[in-house]
């Protein structure tokens, strides 16, 4: 027995490698920036291996729940927009009517 085939969703389209790339670079960098900023005095005494755990932990949570699903929400409207300019592009002009 065969599963039904759902159509494809613009919404539910993964991201590409490159944009899961870009997407991850975008968030892990800046992120890191700011947490060493905040916290590098704080954690300076600490010896470097510490000093990079406390940071994962501490930017990992903050690059997975909070900065990722925007950047996702940005990249499917970007995608959105996209095809939806597609779609007009090749949705055929509407019949006249009137008579």
């Amino acid at each position: 027995m065969a599963l039904p085939v759902e159509p494809i969703d613009d919404q539910n389209v993964p991201p590409t490698r490159l944009q899961l790339a870009v997407m991850v670079w975008v968030s892990v960098v800046p992120t890191l920036m700011l947490a060493n900023l905040f916290l590098g005095e704080l954690l300076s005494t600490l010896q470097p291996a510490l000093r990079t755990a406390v940071l994962a932990t501490v930017a990992v949570p903050v690059v997975i729940y909070v900065v990722m699903p925007q950047l996702e929400r940005l990249r499917v409207r970007i995608v959105n927009r996209g095809s939806n300019k597609q779609r007009k592009a090749m949705k055929p002009p509407a019949a006249n009517t009137s008579a």
